[in-house]
């Protein structure tokens, strides 16, 4: 994914394809940190997605349907006619896998690492569930994460963390920083659970696709 917005520039991060509707278009995930423009305070206004790395033959615009900022998790969307050409080119929406991560189990992170093209980095489910505090679009919420030692990089945000049978089991979105110039993320990385995933995903289809609410909408009991 390439961000933009004319007056503040952009950013690079990483998809996952959602859905791809039969009649309609696709749905990618993202997290929302990869498509906010801070010094605009909203999100970004131009999104170029890049099928599997940089060919430029392969991309597609899309535009933002909604996120939520407490799950750090956004939802872009590409016409018709481009889930068309994505179709032609032997793309597929993840296979999901809800179930709870399993420590110990392998897990592979794919994604667009510096934002130089396509990258596959292995390693463990480290814990199976913790909390972090988050910084995104302004907010620090607090969000249950999966703890894993793939290797990640500036860029890898957004993309997916899979098990050995290929199946999407979180969003990586970010990791403890080594102090380096390069922002590296050291073997303490993080991603959002694919059933957080699924479910702020088609909160966001039902409720922002194609409607002025750009946020997941919940419930205020009490």
């Amino acid at each position: 994914i390439k961000t933009n917005t004319p007056q503040f520039g952009g950013q690079s991060g990483t998809g996952v394809i959602y859905k791809i509707n039969g009649d309609g278009g696709a749905f990618i995930i993202t997290n929302y940190h990869v498509v906010y423009c801070a010094d605009a305070k909203a999100p970004y206004q131009e999104y170029k997605l890049n099928l599997y790395g940089n060919d430029s033959s392969k991309q597609f615009s899309a535009s933002f349907v909604g996120g939520a900022k407490n799950y750090d998790l956004a939802v872009l969307y590409v016409s018709a006619s481009d889930a068309t050409a994505l179709t032609s080119y032997g793309a597929v929406a993840a296979t999901i896998n809800t179930d709870d991560a399993v420590m110990g189990s392998k897990v592979y992170a794919i994604g667009n690492a510096r934002g130089a093209g396509l990258s596959i980095t292995s390693g463990v489910v480290s814990v199976d569930s913790e909390t972090q505090i988050l910084n995104v679009g302004g907010i620090n919420p607090t969000v249950r994460l999966i703890r894993h030692d793939a290797y990640i990089f500036k860029g890898n945000s957004g993309g997916g963390l899979f098990n050995n049978r290929g199946e999407l089991i979180g969003i990586t979105n970010g990791g403890l920083s080594k102090g380096s110039t390069n922002n590296e993320a050291n073997l303490i990385n993080f991603a959002i659970p694919a059933s957080a995933v699924k479910g702020v995903a088609e909160n966001i289809i039902t409720n922002c696709f194609g409607q002025a609410c750009k946020q997941l909408k919940s419930f205020d009991f009490g």
